[in-house]
């Protein structure tokens, strides 16, 4: 897990977060001065036109690489994460968040049978 810590100068008083991304994945943010993960229900992208970043270490926010997750490429070469939830699994590839399926978790049920 990559975490992006935001360093943008806005014109306005602006805060900046810290970006936590999977891949190309935006899985969750850390609010300034609050240090707690907000993550989100499905993958977003990043816009980052316009705006500047440094990679800091997500392990000094508390924040772990599931450990069981599973990791897969993808045919384009992005690496996604995939994990268990009510049962069922889930990718944070894009086209599972619009299909709710995806060639990446179905290749993993097809090797857990």
């Amino acid at each position: 897990m990559e975490a992006l810590m935001e360093t943008t100068v806005w014109a306005t008083p602006t805060p900046n977060h810290v970006y936590l991304l999977d891949g190309n994945n935006l899985l969750a943010y850390i609010k300034q001065f609050d240090g707690v993960p907000v993550w989100f229900k499905g993958a977003l992208t990043l816009d980052k036109r316009g705006r500047t970043f440094k990679k800091v270490d997500s392990r000094m926010f508390g924040v772990r690489p599931n450990p069981d997750a599973i990791q897969v490429k993808g045919s384009k070469g992005n690496v996604y994460q995939i994990t268990k939830s009510n049962g069922k699994y889930v990718c944070t590839c894009t086209g599972f968040q619009f299909r709710g399926q995806c060639k990446h978790v179905e290749q993993i049920e097809e090797s857990k049978q």
